[in-house]
């Protein structure tokens, strides 16, 4: 999906020559317009999101897709992803990590955001249930979809390193970003959300306390990564 890019995006897009691949140009509608654009058009049994600014290793799809086939139940099927700097060398920090209640994907979801996204594997069926990307977010999208594909299955864990994510100053997550203030208010957002459904399970609503802890443990060393000690 091209969200409107200013670059030559296009131009390399077509000088691929592979049936498999279909482009879909449209105006910039930011991050959940794009990922909606191209889970609508999706025709597999699953979907994975890959930003421009990442990348898959060799085995990635074959090793997700294969332990999804072994866990019929799971709606989610994830790995690890590792950093790599701007010049694609890895770095140290990963992402991805196990269920922090095993078997209650919902109660781990609010706990905190624990899935690599782009080594995360999701059932299409269940996307279309909930709904897809939530377009009035300005960023945590996928932890807001992480909260509501909880409550439609189990997520399975792979312990491998699938993917990489680059880390320079220009990516939107970036703790230098201008959009800071946006993204880690979103985050609230989506707890605010999730809380306010009627039907929550016992157990999810007596953690509340806990889980908004979590997130604002998260927003506090956001912040103090970049000496905003005020905020």
């Amino acid at each position: 999906v091209d969200d409107g890019s200013t670059d030559d995006t296009g131009a390399v897009l077509s000088a691929i020559h592979d049936p498999r691949l279909r482009v879909i140009t449209q105006a910039n509608q930011g991050i959940s317009g794009a990922l909606n654009a191209g889970m609508r058009a999706a025709r597999g049994d699953y979907v994975i999101m890959l930003g421009s600014d990442d990348r898959f290793l060799p085995h990635c799809l074959a090793r997700l897709a294969a332990a999804a086939q072994a866990r019929p139940n799971a709606v989610v099927v994830y790995g690890r992803a590792r950093g790599m700097d701007a010049g694609g060398a890895p770095l140290a920090v990963t992402t991805g990590a196990p269920l922090p209640y095993p078997d209650n994907p919902l109660l781990s979801a609010l706990y905190g955001d624990f899935v690599a996204t782009i080594a995360a594997l999701i059932r299409r069926d269940a996307l279309g249930r909930v709904g897809y990307c939530d377009p009035t977010l300005k960023g945590n999208e996928d932890w807001d979809l992480w909260i509501r594909l909880g409550r439609e299955g189990e997520f399975a864990f792979v312990p491998e390193v699938l993917a990489e994510f680059r880390i320079h100053p220009g990516r939107f997550t970036s703790a230098q970003h201008d959009r800071l203030a946006t993204l880690l208010a979103g985050r609230r957002a989506i707890l605010d959300k999730a809380f306010a459904a009627p039907d929550l399970p016992p157990e999810v609503a007596a953690a509340r306390p806990v889980i908004y802890r979590n997130a604002s443990i998260d927003i506090g060393l956001r912040w103090l990564n970049v000496g905003a000690y005020r905020e």
